[in-house]
């Protein structure tokens, strides 16, 4: 990955967090940088997302998701084989280096 598009990145998710936390039920910022990264913080974020993703699911889409996962083995989405400039074709409108 070149170095820009990391910085690009990592300056549009931060510019972001607060829409994040105020529009998604489940939100961890883990932060990885002077030594807080450690045990206690991996155990509670394993916790936080184990609880998420083991409660009910009572929005409808998640719903009918979850009916869809269990009619298809647990496949959402069907097995699509495209190459690498396929791909960049489909992202040109995300990313700007491809």
């Amino acid at each position: 990955m070149p170095k820009e598009f990391i910085q690009n990145v990592y300056k549009t998710l931060n510019d972001n967090i607060t829409y994040y936390k105020s529009h998604f039920k489940f939100f961890i910022e883990i932060k990885n940088s002077n030594g807080e990264m450690n045990d206690d913080t991996i155990n509670n974020a394993f916790k936080a997302a184990y609880n998420f993703f083991t409660e009910p699911i009572y929005n409808p889409i998640g719903k009918r998701f979850l009916e869809i996962a269990k009619k298809t083995s647990g496949r959402l989405l069907p097995n699509i084989h495209l190459s690498i400039e396929n791909i960049r074709n489909q992202l040109k409108g995300w990313y700007s280096f491809f």
